[in-house]
């Protein structure tokens, strides 16, 4: 099929460069952006509008998930047991979803928890998060701490540096 070695190397150099491009374009759709806050559209459970305001907590959870996400409704279940069994972490934990009122309301209930809910009207490519659930460890300040997307065990997410 090959006459020659270079023809070989070619077709090697070319592959590994369309490798290279193709993980680079699936990583890069992973990358969590700096999200301000302040500037995103989000309402409570009446559809009244809301800023966040971080400072009644040294630190908050943001979580970014909806209810039809299996991933999404497993964290919040470890999150549940985790800050049951610690509650002397005083950490805060918001949950955004740009569903529906009435399912976010459901999803609320049936989770139970220390949680508050907030919808966000916007669509999720619109301010950059591309997997769900996506989490946002925010200082009293509105500093963004630390970021992870996917699922996450709390016990390191939360105590890392």
């Amino acid at each position: 099929m090959f006459k020659n070695k270079s023809n070989i190397i070619g077709l090697l150099v070319f592959v590994s460069v369309s490798v290279f491009f193709l993980l680079y374009k699936y990583c890069s759709n992973h990358r969590i952006p700096d999200i301000s806050f302040q500037s995103l559209p989000l309402y409570d459970l009446n559809e009244n509008p809301i800023r966040l305001d971080f400072a009644s907590s040294d630190i908050t959870l943001v979580s970014m998930g909806a209810s039809w996400c299996p991933n999404c409704r497993r964290e919040l279940n470890t999150l549940k047991d985790f800050f049951a069994q610690y509650p002397e972490k005083g950490i805060r934990c918001v949950v955004i979803s740009n569903e529906v009122p009435g399912v976010v309301k459901k999803w609320k209930n049936k989770t139970g928890g220390p949680f508050e809910f907030y919808l966000l009207a916007a669509e999720w490519q619109d301010i950059g998060i591309r997997v769900l659930p996506t989490n946002f460890l925010v200082n009293k300040n509105g500093k963004i701490l630390r970021k992870k997307v996917g699922e996450f065990n709390p016990e390191t997410f939360l105590t890392q540096p």
